[in-house]
C-alpha cells in the first residue's frame, strides 16, 4: 500500500512539474501582449506550483498592478522582495501599488527600502504617475531631494543640490573612496559650497560632473535633469 501511495505521488509531481514549461509559455505570451488580467490568473498558477522563483512573484505582482488588482499585487509584491530576484525593484512595484490602493504612508515605506535596496532612479521615480499621490508629501519631497521648493536665491539652491549630492554619494555608494580618499573628496566638496557664489550656473554644473568623476567608477554618474522651478 506504502510503495502504491509512493508511486501515485510521485506520478502527480511528475503531471505537475511537467505544466510548468507549458503555463510559462502562456504567461509570458500574454504578459508581452500586455493581457494583464491573463497574465495574473496564469502566473498565479505558475506560483502555486514553483513558489520558490522569485521571477515568477516579480511578473505576477507587475501584472496585477497594470490589471489595478492590488491585493494581488501587494502579496506577490512582497514574495518578490524577499528574493534574490531584483529585490529593489520588487520593493517600487509594491510603492506603486500602495500609493495606488490609497495607502500613502506604507507606500513611502516601501519607497525608501526600494531606494535602500540600489532603486535610485529618481526620473523615473519623480514622473511615474503611480506615485503622484505621494508628491505633495514631505518624506516624498525629502527622497528626491526637494524637501523644499523654493529658495532665498540661486546661491541657497545649488548649495542644497551639493549638499543632497554628497549625501547620496556617501550614504548609497557601495566603495565611495576607493579611488579617491575621503579628505580629498571633502576638501573638493568644501571648495565647491564656498566657490557657488562667484561661479556661473554652467560652472557649478561641470564642477559637480568633475566631482562625480573623482570617484573614477564607470557605474556612477550625474545626469543634468532640468527641474523646472
Amino acid at each position: 500500500m506504502r510503495t502504491i501511495i509512493t508511486l501515485s505521488l510521485f506520478l502527480l509531481v511528475q503531471a505537475i512539474t511537467a505544466q510548468e514549461p507549458v503555463l510559462l509559455q502562456q504567461a509570458e505570451d500574454y504578459y508581452q501582449s500586455q493581457n494583464w488580467k491573463a497574465a495574473v490568473t496564469t502566473y498565479q498558477k505558475i506560483t502555486e506550483i514553483n513558489p520558490y522563483y522569485g521571477r515568477y512573484w516579480h511578473r505576477l505582482s507587475i501584472a496585477a498592478l497594470k490589471s489595478r488588482q492590488y491585493d494581488i499585487a501587494i502579496d506577490a509584491g512582497e514574495k518578490a522582495s524577499k528574493s534574490y530576484f531584483l529585490p529593489g525593484n520588487a520593493m517600487y512595484n509594491l510603492a506603486c501599488a500602495y500609493a495606488l490602493d490609497g495607502q500613502t504612508e506604507k507606500a513611502l515605506d516601501w519607497l525608501e527600502k526600494a531606494y535602500d535596496n540600489d532603486f535610485n532612479n529618481l526620473n523615473e521615480i519623480i514622473n511615474d504617475d503611480d506615485l503622484k499621490t505621494l508628491h505633495d508629501m514631505p518624506r516624498f519631497k525629502r527622497l528626491i531631494g526637494r524637501s523644499q521648493t523654493s529658495f532665498a536665491n540661486r546661491e541657497e539652491g545649488w548649495r542644497y543640490d551639493l549638499q543632497y549630492l554628497i549625501y547620496v554619494f556617501e550614504k548609497y555608494h557601495i566603495n565611495l573612496f576607493h579611488d579617491v580618499t575621503q579628505d580629498a573628496w571633502q576638501q573638493a566638496c568644501e571648495n565647491l559650497y564656498k566657490g557657488i557664489p562667484t561661479m556661473t550656473d554652467y560652472e557649478i554644473s561641470m564642477a559637480m560632473t568633475k566631482l562625480v568623476a573623482m570617484v573614477k567608477d564607470g557605474h556612477t554618474n550625474l545626469f543634468l535633469i532640468p527641474m523646472g522651478n
